[in-house]
């Protein structure tokens, strides 16, 4: 299964999430253009949360001819494989449904959380609170706003990657998702630079 695209207005505001169907459907009737992106070089290869440059990509037959990149997702076809976009951009639609938006952002959830640990229910100062994830990055979970809590530094390297019945942990309250604005269910590193805070 692939990753969601996130959908920007012509003023590249954020309006969506959609599926990689969705978001193909929108490039081949041109209602919106693919978004080639070049991230900035860390010293542990791409930094997807910062980029160099990016451009629209005015048609799908340029699009293809874009070289599949160690960290791009892809889909194969009987041509090759054909990169994925991590963001389009509508190529006429530029209205604002919500000036707040919401993405699953660590200050996001530091704030729907009250800066309160979800295990301990210890209110934490900036230098003790971190977020975690109640299903490890490494065993399939995402970054969206019912896997993220705000969660105790020390707690948190204790938790480790552990899931939450190994862990010996129990969260006080589910987390939910907020309301208010347009709340978008998921947030990719790639789209970091693109969201409002």
């Amino acid at each position: 299964m692939k990753s969601k695209i996130l959908k920007l207005n012509a003023n590249y505001f954020p309006v969506g999430v959609c599926d990689f169907k969705e978001g193909i459907k929108n490039i081949f009737s041109l209602a919106a253009f693919p978004l080639d992106i070049q991230y900035e070089q860390g010293e542990s290869g791409e930094n997807l949360e910062s980029f160099e440059w990016f451009e629209p990509v005015k048609s799908w037959e340029e699009w293809v001819k874009l070289p599949v990149r160690d960290y791009d997702e892809y889909i194969q076809t009987v041509r090759g494989p054909i990169r994925m976009p991590s963001v389009v951009i509508c190529s006429t639609y530029n209205k604002v449904k919500w000036k707040r938006v919401l993405f699953p952002t660590k200050h996001n959830i530091w704030e729907r959380d009250k800066y309160t640990c979800c295990y301990s229910g210890r209110r934490l100062s900036r230098e003790e609170v971190t977020v975690d994830h109640i299903v490890p990055s490494s065993k399939g979970g995402e970054n969206t706003w019912l896997n993220l809590v705000t969660c105790a530094a020390d707690i948190n390297r204790k938790k480790g990657d552990k899931l939450l019945e190994d862990s010996g942990l129990k969260l006080i309250y589910k987390p939910f998702v907020p309301k208010g604005g347009m709340t978008f269910p998921v947030l990719r590193p790639e789209w970091t630079k693109f969201i409002a805070e």
